[in-house]
């Protein structure tokens, strides 16, 4: 069982006629998984991350394949307000 979280961002701003309005984000998120799919017991990240893109995300939760290369993904974490990274 997979159990998402939505991270939301409720911004309240104040006009100087002294309206105020409220503005509501989804934060996005990237999951990267880490690890050698050849050896089974460090596979856990690329394994969960295939798992979760079957099951299909919100349009907010990105994934990325780290594999055995973490450092490749950075560019992958810009812009993004959450990273989790797996890695056994």
């Amino acid at each position: 069982m997979i159990r998402t979280h939505n991270l939301v961002t409720t911004l309240k701003t104040t006009s100087p006629e002294g309206t105020s309005t409220q503005q509501t984000t989804e934060q996005t998120t990237l999951i990267i998984g880490c690890g050698n799919l050849l050896r089974s017991d460090d596979a856990v990240g690329p394994v969960l991350i295939r798992r979760l893109w079957e099951l299909g995300l919100p349009d907010h939760i990105r994934v990325c394949d780290g594999g055995t290369a973490g450092r490749d993904v950075a560019f992958q974490m810009e812009g993004m307000d959450e990273v989790i990274i797996v890695d056994a």
